[in-house]
């Protein structure tokens, strides 16, 4: 007796909803045009938790763009985008010899370090051309984001002896065939409570 048995698609919502902010979520001219008299943005990351594993670093990012005036107190505006949380380093050291030999951080599994949130916070200051400021100011409208915190991408040998860790904000833009990429900021932390998603 042959019996067929139907298989459901499994239902992954969240995923479904940061695949369609892929495509759908792009940066506005009113985006643009309130990022310009902003004073800060806080980048808050939260990974995606039903995408699947060869997207288990997919994470929604909240952009968190703030006005502070005297004369008209706070404003904000918050928008949502899709993006990236690589996979960096915990503390625990190897030895590479050859002709020369130095010393970087273990890549062994349980040395890696892969948080699931995160803030990153970029100080605009208006008018005064400072590189986050400048980056977003030379997106063209209707591009669309994507967001990675590249965890130890900024690290070599010399960090890794002193135990710290070279991490880094990145925001690529494409708009047709046009496609632009930006190190928005990078920190250089011991792996403590001052780093990304500790």
């Amino acid at each position: 007796m042959n019996e067929q048995v139907s298989v459901e698609p499994e239902s992954r919502p969240h995923y479904d909803r940061w695949e369609r902010m892929r495509t759908e979520s792009v940066w506005t001219t009113e985006l643009r045009a309130f990022a310009k008299k902003s004073d800060l943005v806080v980048v808050r990351f939260e990974t995606v938790p039903d995408a699947p594993s060869w997207h288990r670093d997919a994470a929604f990012v909240e952009l968190d763009f703030v006005q502070e005036s005297n004369k008209d107190g706070e404003r904000r505006m918050r928008v949502r985008f899709a993006g990236w949380i690589g996979t960096g380093y915990r503390d625990d050291l190897r030895e590479v010899t050859g002709e020369y030999s130095w010393k970087e951080y273990s890549r062994e599994p349980a040395n890696l370090y892969r948080p699931t949130s995160g803030s990153w916070l970029l100080h605009l200051y208006p008018n005064q051309a400072t590189h986050a400021y400048s980056c977003f100011m030379a997106i063209a409208s209707k591009s669309r984001l994507t967001f990675r915190v590249r965890l130890d991408y900024h690290t070599n040998p010399c960090m890794a002896e002193s135990g710290l860790h070279g991490d880094v904000l990145t925001l690529e833009a494409s708009k047709g065939k046009t496609r632009q990429g930006f190190d928005l900021d990078n920190a250089t932390h011991r792996h403590n409570s001052a780093r990304f998603g500790f």
